[in-house]
């Protein structure tokens, strides 16, 4: 009885449509380091965002997310100019959000660094992949703007 049971409950379908709050993610800190070695084939690409701590279903969520990935002076140039448009040739790793019990992918899809004055200002798009791990929130792709000031 309890493996019938067990089945079945495999096949009721949850639903994967619920909105991610992403209201409560607010940017705490941007860092960014363009590495350049004498081989292109050695430069990297890291960028850091931290997010305030936030409730989320009776849990804390404190989001930390860092891409690292291979770079080169086209890229940075890009970054620094329009923005850099990543795909997957450019072999940036994902990171992840980790909420009921399981990482939930996050890929950096865009990245724009313009300065202005003393200030920088960054922006970038993520995808937060949650029906990867099946946590009933929609995936989207989602636009962040931080002012970063000396």
């Amino acid at each position: 009885m309890h493996k019938l049971f067990a089945f079945l409950l495999l096949m009721i379908p949850f639903p994967m449509n619920k909105e991610f709050p992403f209201d409560n993610l607010k940017i705490s800190e941007v860092y960014y380091e363009f590495t350049q070695e004498t081989d292109e084939q050695d430069a990297e690409i890291e960028l850091v965002v931290k997010f305030e701590p936030f409730m989320l279903e009776g849990e804390e969520v404190s989001p930390a997310f860092q891409f690292l990935g291979f770079s080169s002076p086209r890229m940075e140039q890009s970054v620094f100019s329009d923005g850099y448009h990543f795909s997957e040739e450019d072999g940036l790793e994902p990171s992840t959000i980790y909420f009921q019990s399981v990482h939930n992918p996050v890929d950096l899809k865009a990245l724009r660094i313009e300065k202005q004055g003393e200030a920088e200002v960054i922006s970038f798009d993520l995808f937060f992949d949650f029906e990867y791990e099946g946590t009933g929130y929609k995936s989207e792709s989602r636009k962040f703007v931080f002012e970063k000031k000396p």
